[in-house]
């Protein structure tokens, strides 16, 4: 049995489990009731912080929208969409960083794990000179490459430097988040992320209300998330038991750093293909307005694919740490529960965006950008399907098997790519919009089904039963429900939207309930512990 990791060691000195006794087996129950009790109230960390993010990113953006015009608003998105490519420099570092952290703290191999984040960090280091030598190179060249309306130019060149400079300046930084993920410290992180999203959205309006522009923006935006990375570097410093050092810089460290992050590194470029190379097509080939009208429909299906990420982001640690112990049984249970979980989020999610979307896009940001309802219908429905199964591909990256994956994304974000050039012209953005949901459905609907049933000893049959079939039959309800209300009232604004919002949750939290209570083994054995409490009291 592999030794518990420092934060179950912490939690045993601070009393919390008073029930550990001597033998192994008495650790080996508790290690399994802190397991279940960490990953809720990671989801639960991570949930709020991001439905914190979400509400202020949401009530944010048409301030922003109305303040810039549809113009500089595009222009906005194209230079964080065009600089998001220097992410591909991080080479896996981050993913490889969080596995090895959650793995070298449980096998206790303090040395190694010395190795790992030294050279991580000082490979971050030279990978922002790059990035600053890019930078200026890219920003020269923005406006000729791009349709930049005429008077945009020494803009656009001066938001690409601010926006490559703060990137560059917070990759170093991102060793210390990285760690703190891989320790499951996700109460933190997304404290401090919280915090950030309150300081930047107080600093926006107060710098457009001003006069700011889109450099003022760009300057608060880079600057917060900057100055977000400090409380981590503290933590890590003062809280984490690792050296620091240039003897720690080790090419063997470099190996094992980029012999799992190659694959991580061919994910990246895939994700950047297939879902951040669609500004840039719209940019190129049509116009920065019109990358206006796709962002609202692409933010929209990010607010609620983000929230079930958000959920399956804590299984890459605990798959890792249970793979170096070989416990294949709960790695399946991970894969049901996990995606099943994600499902129940993702599916009425979605439901509720296309029956909803209109009034939602109507009084979020005008009615004029009703028209990009039918990308956001199209975007939705496919990428549902795709983070419905979040919780595989997680697993994949923690059990270091994630090559397939990484592969199959490659093709998708090129099929993308290539699609979506060629159907711009004549369907606009709703022909980007379908070069990304056509390759993206392959992946969903063939490849990851079958790619983790292989994966985890699963038979193809069970794994879609039990991820798919409850969430499908408690969407049921939510849809009939919505498609009544929509008939009753079909204002476009935000007391019909609050409405269908209350009417959703009260049919689906009932059909959840009833799932819950009556059919999911979590629930029923929760039922009777209720039940037997309830008799007790009674007979006392």
């Amino acid at each position: 049995m592999p030794k518990e990791p420092y934060w179950f060691l912490d939690s045993v000195r601070a009393g919390c489990y008073p029930s550990a006794g001597p033998g192994r087996d008495s650790r080996a129950v508790v290690l399994v009731m802190s397991l279940k009790l960490q990953a809720l109230k990671n989801i639960a960390a991570n949930w709020s912080g991001l439905i914190a993010n979400m509400v202020i990113g949401f009530l944010l953006a048409p301030f922003i929208l109305h303040r810039l015009g549809d113009v500089a608003f595009g222009l906005y998105a194209l230079a964080f969409s065009f600089t998001g490519y220097y992410g591909l420099l991080d080479f896996g570092i981050r993913s490889a960083i969080i596995r090895y952290v959650a793995r070298f703290t449980v096998t206790r191999e303090g040395d190694e794990l010395n190795r790992l984040i030294n050279t991580s960090l000082a490979t971050y280091s030279l990978l922002a000179v790059v990035v600053l030598g890019m930078t200026a190179v890219g920003a020269a060249k923005a406006a000729a490459l791009f349709k930049v309306p005429p008077g945009y130019g020494p803009t656009v060149e001066a938001l690409f430097l601010i926006v490559g400079a703060g990137v560059a300046l917070q990759l170093p930084l991102f060793v210390f988040g990285a760690i703190l993920e891989g320790l499951q410290r996700f109460v933190l992180l997304n404290a401090v992320q919280f915090a950030g999203a309150v300081l930047r959205a107080v600093l926006i309006v107060v710098a457009l209300t001003h006069g700011g522009g889109v450099l003022m923006l760009a300057v608060i935006t880079m600057g917060v998330g900057v100055l977000s990375c400090v409380p981590y570097i503290f933590v890590v410093a003062t809280r984490v038991p690792i050296q620091f050092g240039r003897k720690w810089v080790q090419p063997a460290a470099l190996k094992t750093i980029f012999g799992y992050g190659s694959a991580t590194f061919i994910c990246g470029i895939a994700e950047k293909f297939r879902f951040e190379s669609d500004a840039i097509v719209i940019g190129i080939m049509l116009s920065a307005a019109a990358i206006t009208y796709f962002s609202i429909a692409s933010r929209l299906t990010d607010y609620s694919s983000n929230l079930v990420q958000y959920l399956a982001q804590v299984f890459t640690p605990m798959s890792s740490e249970l793979d170096a112990s070989g416990d294949v049984g709960r790695l399946q249970a991970i894969v049901l529960a996990g995606n099943r979980a994600c499902a129940l989020v993702a599916l009425p999610l979605c439901t509720g965006m296309i029956l909803l979307g209109r009034p939602l896009i109507a009084a979020w940001m005008g009615s004029r950008y009703v028209s990009c309802f039918s990308v956001l219908v199209l975007l939705v429905t496919v990428r549902t399907l795709y983070v419905s199964q979040a919780a595989s591909t997680k697993v994949a990256f923690g059990m270091n098997r994630h090559r397939a994956v990484a592969w199959m994304l490659i093709a998708e974000g090129t099929a993308n790519v290539l699609l979506s050039v060629a159907l711009a012209r004549p369907w606009g953005i709703l022909g980007v919009a379908a070069g990304t949901a056509i390759p993206m459905l392959g992946t969903t609907l063939v490849f990851l089904p079958i790619y983790t049933s292989r994966l985890v000893q699963l038979r193809l049959q069970r794994y879609l039963r039990e991820i798919f079939l409850a969430p499908i039959v408690l969407c049921l309800p939510l849809a009939l429900a919505l498609v009544a209300y929509r008939r009753l009232v079909p204002g476009l604004n935000y007391a019909a939207l609050g409405g269908g919002m209350l009417v959703a949750a009260v049919v689906y939290g009932v059909a959840f309930g009833w799932w819950f209570f009556t059919r999911d083994s979590l629930g029923m054995a929760l039922r009777a512990r209720l039940a037997k409490r309830s008799q007790g009291a009674a007979a006392r």
